[in-house]
């Protein structure tokens, strides 16, 4: 060093430190790498995590039965998902789509997997989830078995508006029914009826025994895997939502195509 010049920093080697320094990067050191390491792995989990999702939801995509359209989107649960891939199964894996059709019926769907194995030829332990279907799904659902009528939705119950020929005249008719479910069944209960138009007196038993005896009944089982089953319904204003479930599910192609039937 030459008078006037600056100081040469030069850095502290591990075997020139003091013994009590080399303490402290004893400890310093391992830590360091902990942190290290475990931000990578976050990231990585992270990284994995967002192409595991996009890669299920186009394999559930590609596995929607005929008849059956709509984006999905997919989200894989709990906290490191390499650990879960190499166990061979996922914890829960939730299955979301707001435009679905199924069979021209509009719905909205969120489904849980419970026990996902990472093979797709094995089954799923657990299902739950629910879909939401508005009046138009409604209707299209009735319409399709044959009831052609308009569907509206309100108060936990079902208004279904129709015509019919009464003494040589063109009556409109609404019946106001309550919705139950029996055997894979939408069964409609008319609790009332009134003529709306076409100049007939008529009260409402005599309508009820005209236009529904026996209330109306469609099958709604023939909309979903023959492994998954409709537990509830309930009817809000303008939708209604049912509750699903199903045990040892399997996911492919043909399993999801082969739906449910009514005794």
């Amino acid at each position: 060093m030459t008078i006037g010049s600056e100081p040469t920093l030069r850095a502290l080697r591990y075997r020139d430190a003091p013994r009590k320094h080399r303490r402290r990067l004893w400890i310093i050191v391992p830590l360091v790498l902990v942190v290290i390491v475990a931000t990578l792995l976050v990231v990585l989990n992270i990284a994995g995590r967002a192409v595991a999702e996009e890669y299920i939801a186009n394999k559930v995509e590609e596995s929607l039965p005929a008849g059956v359209e709509g984006d999905v989107h997919v989200r894989i649960r709990g906290v490191f998902l390499l650990v879960q891939y190499l166990s061979g199964w996922m914890d829960e894996v939730d299955l979301s789509s707001d435009d679905l059709t199924v069979q021209g019926v509009p719905v909205t769907a969120n489904v849980q997997l419970h026990g996902v194995p990472v093979d797709t030829s094995k089954r799923v332990e657990r299902l739950t989830g629910g879909a939401v279907l508005d009046e138009r799904a409604v209707q299209a659902v009735l319409k399709g078995q044959g009831y052609p009528g308009d569907v509206a939705l309100t108060g936990g119950a079902v208004e279904y508006t129709d015509e019919t020929q009464l003494f040589g005249a063109t009556v409109q008719y609404v019946l106001t029914a309550r919705p139950s479910l029996s055997a894979g069944r939408l069964d409609l209960a008319p609790q009332s009826a009134a003529v709306r138009s076409g100049g007939v007196d008529l009260d409402a038993t005599a309508l009820l025994e005209r236009v529904a005896p026996d209330g109306i009944s469609v099958c709604v089982a023939q909309y979903l895997p023959e492994a998954i089953a409709i537990d509830s319904l309930l009817v809000g204003d303008g939708s209604a939502r049912v509750s699903l479930s199903g045990r040892d599910v399997l996911l492919t192609s043909d399993a999801l195509s082969r739906t449910g039937s009514c005794s």
